[in-house]
């Protein structure tokens, strides 16, 4: 049998192969959908309050100004709640009107769309939504949107998706609701979270060991 090509295990393959390791593993993962299907509520049972910094897809929610202990800062509509259901389970503002987006350990994300809809009065007027991102190496991005409101005969809740430009890299977001009804419901958030410090870490150790090996053994029959 012919022997197998030796592979290479130079130094500076293996340190190339191991920058490229810890590059992707330092890179932002797929994005993450927070969704909420998880609160859905069934139906007769009207709406369910849901306590702060709820966390989910590797994003904590929290009521601004509220703390971790309040255990009604949100609520999630069911179906019977026709005026602002939008036929799947949202995060409603429930207390006040506005909500910290952060990733689970201090992490920089990238969020990239939200799903917004009304909190269900102020008919015929929009709700205006402004999110402002703190950037991780300092500096603040922003961007407004206008909700559209209910028209009091045919709403039953109607949720708009919105994409938003620049959010990326940043510590926190804050999105703030102005208007007659300063209250909206959040569904389908959409962000990339850099993985944690001690991923890296491990890939660089087992490459490091790779290397020791790719060092000492000849890779053929």
């Amino acid at each position: 049998m012919l022997p197998l090509p030796t592979i290479s295990r130079s130094p500076r393959h293996w340190l190339i192969a191991t920058a490229c390791a810890i590059a992707a593993a330092a890179s932002p993962a797929g994005a993450q959908m927070a969704d909420f299907n998880s609160l859905t509520v069934p139906p007769g049972e009207g709406t369910l309050y849901i306590g702060n910094c709820y966390m989910e897809a590797q994003l904590t929610f929290t009521a601004l100004g509220l703390g971790c202990d309040v255990e009604d800062a949100f609520a999630v509509f069911g179906p019977d709640e026709t005026i602002a259901y939008t036929g799947s389970s949202t995060l409603t503002m429930a207390q006040v009107s506005g909500v910290d987006i952060t990733a689970w350990g201090g992490r920089s994300f990238t969020l990239r769309s939200v799903g917004l809809a009304p909190g269900g009065g102020a008919f015929g007027f929009p709700t205006t939504v402004m999110f402002t991102g703190l950037l991780y190496d300092g500096g603040t991005v922003t961007q407004t949107v206008e909700v559209p409101g209910p028209d009091g005969t045919t709403f039953s809740g109607v949720l708009t998706p919105f994409t938003l430009s620049g959010f990326t890299n940043v510590r926190s977001v804050t999105v703030l609701a102005s208007g007659d009804d300063p209250f909206v419901q959040l569904d389908n958030v959409s962000a990339s979270v850099v993985p944690e410090p001690a991923t890296v870490t491990l890939v660089a150790l087992g490459l490091g060991v790779m290397l020791v090996i790719g060092r000492r053994r000849r890779f053929s029959l």
